[in-house]
C-alpha cells in the first residue's frame, strides 16, 4: 500500500499543516510554506522516488520471478518503516512509533479522492481552550473530563461529507385558517374562515450537505454545523498531514433519498415562511421536480475528544473552523446528590429555626 509523509523541503523532518498560520511549519527548523510549495516540492521527491523504486521492482522480479499479489490493510512508514495497520476507511493518521504523518495514498485515488476541502482555521491548543472554557462553564462534570490525559486525546480528524446542490420545481396546495372574534353586550361570536392557498416556486438550493461516513454520531456533527462555502478549497492532499481523516462508507446511492428529503424539506420550508396572517396553516398536498447537480466529495474538519465514564462513552466535537461546539457531558452524579442533600439540609435548618423562633 503506497503512503506519503510530507516532508519539510529544508530539513527533510515530518512538517503539518498549521491552522493559524495557513501555512505549513516544520517543528524543528521553524520554516514556513504555502500548500502550492509543499505539493510542487512532493511531486518532484514522489517522481524521484517512484522512478527509483520501478528499478528496483524490475530487478527483484528478474531474480525472484512472478509472485501471486497480497492483500494488506497496513502501511510502511516512510519515515522509519514501520508496518501499522489502519481501519479500512482511514486516510490520514500519525506513525505510532516515530509519530510522523502519513497520508494513504492509495485510499485517495479515483472516485475515493475528494473534491473539495475545508482546511483546519483552529489549532490543537485552541481547541482545548474553547473546550475548557465549554466544559468549566458546566457544573457537576466529572473532573476527569478536563484533566491533562483527557485532553491530549483532543484530536483533529477530517469527515468525509457529501455536498451537492439542486434545482426544485415545488408546488404546495394549503388551508389557512382565520379567526376573528368580535363580542357583544352579552355573546361572544368567532368566526372561522378557510382559504385555499397555492404556491408555485422554482428553488435553487445551494451545497446541501450529508455526513458519508457511518462510524460517526449524526447528532453530534450535525450539532456543529454550518461550514462555509467561502472556505472551500480544492481537495489536496498536504492539507490532510498532522491530522486524521476517514473516507466516506456512505456512497452516493445510499445517501440519494436522505439528500432528497432534506432538499424537499428545505424547500418546503423556504415556501411555507411565504405564507403569512393565518392563525394556521395546513399542507394539503405538494408536488416536486427535483434535479441535482453533481456530487461532491467533501471532507470538513472537526476536533474530537472521547472519554470513558461508567461504562459509557462521551464524545465532544468542535466546528475546526468556527469553533461551534456540541456534545455530552459525564456528569458526577454522586457529587451532585452530595450537594443537594447539603442543600435540602440547610433548608431544613432554616425552617426549623424558623420555626423555633416563632414559638
Amino acid at each position: 500500500m503506497s503512503t506519503q509523509t510530507f516532508k519539510c523541503p529544508s530539513c527533510g523532518a515530518g512538517i503539518e499543516f498549521n491552522p493559524e498560520l495557513g501555512l505549513f511549519k516544520c517543528d524543528y527548523c521553524l520554516s514556513e510554506y504555502t500548500t502550492e510549495a509543499i505539493t510542487e516540492y512532493h511531486a518532484k521527491e514522489t517522481a524521484r522516488l517512484e522512478a527509483k523504486h520501478e528499478v528496483l521492482e524490475q530487478k527483484a522480479a528478474a531474480e525472484v520471478g512472478q509472485e501471486e499479489p497480497t492483500t494488506v490493510r497496513g502501511y510502511h512508514c516512510d519515515s522509519c518503516g514501520a508496518s501499522v495497520e489502519t481501519d479500512d476507511t482511514t486516510t490520514a493518521t500519525f506513525c505510532y512509533y516515530c509519530h510522523n504523518p502519513v497520508v494513504i495514498v492509495d485510499r485517495l485515488a479515483g472516485d475515493m479522492r475528494p473534491h473539495q476541502l475545508v482546511p483546519f482555521r483552529i489549532s490543537r491548543e485552541q481547541a482545548i481552550e474553547q473546550f475548557l472554557g465549554w466544559a468549566k462553564k458546566r457544573r457537576y462534570i466529572d473532573q476527569g473530563f478536563v484533566s491533562a490525559a483527557s485532553l491530549e486525546k483532543m484530536t483533529g480528524i477530517y469527515l468525509p461529507f457529501w455536498y451537492s446542490d439542486a434545482n426544485i420545481d415545488y408546488k404546495m396546495m394549503a388551508h389557512g385558517v382565520r379567526i376573528r372574534t368580535w363580542s357583544t353586550r352579552n355573546r361572544t361570536y368567532t368566526e372561522r374562515s378557510i382559504y385555499q392557498i397555492d404556491r408555485n416556486a422554482h428553488i435553487f438550493l445551494d451545497d446541501l450537505s450529508l455526513v458519508a461516513y457511518s462510524k460517526s454520531d449524526q447528532d453530534l456533527i450535525y450539532g456543529i454545523l454550518p461550514y462555509q462555502k467561502e472556505d472551500l478549497v480544492p481537495f489536496s492532499q498536504p492539507y490532510l498531514s498532522g491530522f486524521f481523516a476517514e473516507q466516506y462508507d456512505r456512497a452516493k446511492e445510499d445517501c440519494y433519498y436522505e439528500m432528497e428529503k432534506l432538499a424537499v424539506d428545505t424547500a418546503r420550508n423556504i415556501v411555507r415562511s411565504s405564507i403569512h396572517g393565518y392563525s394556521s396553516v395546513d399542507i394539503k398536498h405538494e408536488e416536486h421536480d427535483l434535479k441535482f447537480d453533481e456530487w461532491l466529495y467533501t471532507l470538513l474538519p472537526v476536533w474530537m475528544l472521547t472519554y470513558q465514564f461508567n461504562n459509557k462513552t462521551y464524545v465532544y466535537a468542535l466546528n475546526g473552523v468556527t469553533g461551534r461546539a456540541y456534545g455530552e457531558l459525564p456528569l458526577n452524579r454522586g457529587k451532585l446528590m452530595l450537594h443537594t442533600a447539603i442543600l435540602i439540609l440547610i433548608i431544613l435548618i432554616i425552617l426549623l429555626l424558623g420555626g423555633y423562633f416563632i414559638l
